[in-house]
C-alpha cells in the first residue's frame, strides 16, 4: 500500500490495516490482520441492521480425530478400561435413541405449556369471530335502514335520539 498512485480512489489511501474491506469486483469479504495476513470470514450472518462477519480463530479450529486404538497392543487393564468406555458410550447412544422414540410414541414431545398456548389461540379466534359477527350485524342493520328510509347512504353509529320532554339525551 506504500506505492499508491494518484489514480486510486482517495478512500483506499488511509484505510487502517485492521479493518474489514468489501471488494466490489467479487463482493468478497476479507480482513487484513496486524501481520498483513488476509483472513476470509468463516460465515456471513445477514441481520436486519447489516452483515455480521464471523472469522475463525486459532482456538476454534478443529483438532484432527485421534488415531484409532490398536487393541492388540494394550495391556489387560488398559484393554478392560477401553472396552468399558466403548460399552458405556454405546449404551448411552442406544438410550438416547430409544428415549427419543419412546417420547414420540407416548406423545410427550409437545411443549410444556402447550395447553396455555392453545387456550390463548382459542380465545383470540373467538374474539375474531365475535368481531366478524358484529361487523356483519352492523352491515345488515345499515342495509335495513337504507331499505326502510330509501336513503342511499346512512350510518347508525352517529345517531342521537333526544326526548323532546326532557333534557336527557
Amino acid at each position: 500500500m506504500a506505492n499508491m498512485t494518484s489514480e486510486e480512489p482517495a478512500s483506499f489511501q488511509n484505510v487502517p490495516i485492521d479493518t474489514a474491506i468489501l471488494c466490489p469486483e467479487s463482493l468478497e469479504h476479507f480482513k487484513i490482520d496486524k501481520h498483513g495476513k488476509v483472513k476470509v470470514p468463516r460465515r456471513l450472518i445477514h441481520c436486519s441492521d447489516g452483515i455480521l462477519e464471523e472469522y475463525s480463530t486459532d482456538e476454534e479450529e478443529e483438532e484432527p480425530p485421534p488415531p484409532p486404538v490398536d487393541v492388540s497392543k494394550l495391556t489387560w487393564p488398559s484393554y478392560l478400561w477401553y472396552q468399558t468406555l466403548q460399552t458405556a458410550f454405546g449404551g448411552l447412544a442406544v438410550c438416547d435413541y430409544l428415549g427419543e422414540k419412546l417420547a414420540y410414541i407416548f406423545g410427550i414431545t409437545s411443549p410444556k405449556y402447550q395447553y396455555a398456548i392453545d387456550e390463548i389461540q382459542r380465545m383470540e379466534d373467538e374474539e375474531q369471530e365475535d368481531a366478524d359477527l358484529e361487523a356483519e350485524e352492523r352491515s345488515a342493520e345499515d342495509e335495513f335502514v337504507r331499505k326502510v328510509t330509501g336513503a342511499t347512504t346512512a350510518t347508525v353509529d352517529d345517531v342521537t335520539v333526544k326526548d323532546p320532554k326532557s333534557n336527557i339525551q
